[in-house]
């Protein structure tokens, strides 16, 4: 298992998937993502994750605003 941050998002990367956090604890979850199983260290591992989430930095910048708004409550 490997961990960490990039930018304003928080990152584990264990058993083959990618999840990417929102450094805001009440944001939570953004997007989870295939991985590789191994890598040979955790430099290769943060290289691999920082890349990943620049690729898709519009994606998870969406997720974090649409999971950061307040719900709707049914009346």
């Amino acid at each position: 298992m490997f961990v960490g941050i990039h930018g304003s998002y928080h990152w584990e990367l264990d058993a083959g998937e990618l999840r990417v956090s929102s450094a805001d604890p009440r944001v939570g979850l953004l997007k989870s993502y295939p991985a590789p199983a191994a890598f040979n260290n955790a430099e290769q591992a943060q290289w691999f994750v920082q890349g990943r989430i620049d690729l898709n930095a519009e994606e998870l910048a969406a997720a974090a605003k649409a999971n950061s708004e307040p719900k709707p409550t049914s009346s």
